[in-house]
């Protein structure tokens, strides 16, 4: 339940990523590779959570004219991502995610932007454990996740060429809903996850600085905020609730430069702080331009 939570919420984190840059692109295929680390978390039930995971994304997409002074970029990606959890109490297990997103950015020439993502994952995990007599319990499950996020903002030049230095505030809203699911542990406990729902607000800016044509530097800082109040679960009859609600500051740096006319590399690191959990990330991402 928690690691499709995280593994769902570091996915739209890439693609959002992916589309900041879309409107500077024309149409091509990228690929994107990211390894990162969620921990630290804050309650009881929680604490010493700890996820590593890896991912590759593949995309192409297609830029063309909506009006004169409005253009639209679409597109397609699949992904697979791999998670290694381990529990703090003992026992590990592991997650694997496969999915599948369609991505619209509109931009205009007063760069005001709306990016708009819609992704389906399906996801299956499994975990082995020691119960409190100490003996060894596994158990599987799993489940779909439909998620769709929409990011309005706008570019900020200083200077009249669209060179140099400019900001870009931005508000962000992203929507999951994550199926039910049913396992059954190999020491009989039978456990039942409700279907939920995840609602996250995120606020701040990306501040740029064009080094020259063919290079710049990047940052973000973001507020995050999950507004979600909880979900329950039950083990055999005992009914359960768990909360990821709470709030986040998320950090970015990085590079996008060209290595010919046709080809771009970008490379970030992201670390996010707050309630509930910690997250590190670094990506690095290829672009090919047709």
């Amino acid at each position: 339940m928690l690691s499709s939570y995280l593994i769902n919420f570091s996915e739209i984190q890439s693609l959002s990523d992916r589309l900041r840059n879309a409107n500077e692109d024309n149409t091509g295929a990228w690929g994107k590779i990211y390894a990162g680390k969620f921990d630290s978390f804050g309650s009881d039930s929680l604490n010493g959570f700890d996820l590593n995971y890896s991912a590759i994304q593949l995309g192409v997409d297609k830029q063309f004219a909506l009006t004169e002074h409005a253009n639209i970029v679409h597109g397609f990606s699949a992904q697979y991502t791999d998670g290694s959890i381990d529990y703090s109490r003992g026992g590990d297990g592991n997650i694997k995610s496969y999915s599948f997103a369609y991505y619209l950015s509109f931009f205009n020439a007063d760069n005001f932007y709306n990016d708009a993502i819609f992704k389906f994952s399906r996801m299956k995990s499994n975990f082995y454990v020691q119960d409190t007599a100490g003996m060894s319990v596994s158990g599987d499950a799993m489940m779909n996740v439909y998620s769709f996020s929409n990011e309005l903002g706008k570019k900020i030049y200083f200077n009249q060429d669209k060179t140099g230095f400019n900001i870009n505030p931005f508000g962000q809203v992203i929507l999951s809903k994550f199926s039910s699911s049913n396992y059954s542990a190999s020491n009989g406990l039978n456990v039942h996850l409700d279907s939920r729902q995840s609602v996250i607000g995120k606020i701040g800016s990306y501040f740029s600085y064009d080094v020259d044509s063919n290079s710049k530097l990047y940052a973000k800082a973001a507020y995050v905020k999950e507004f979600n109040k909880g979900t329950q679960f039950y083990l055999n009859a005992s009914d359960e609730s768990l909360t990821m609600n709470g709030h986040w500051m998320e950090y970015q740096v990085g590079t996008k430069f060209n290595i010919t006319d046709n080809q771009e590399i970008n490379l970030s690191g992201t670390f996010l702080a707050g309630d509930k959990f910690n997250q590190k990330q670094l990506s690095l991402s290829y672009r090919y331009s047709f």
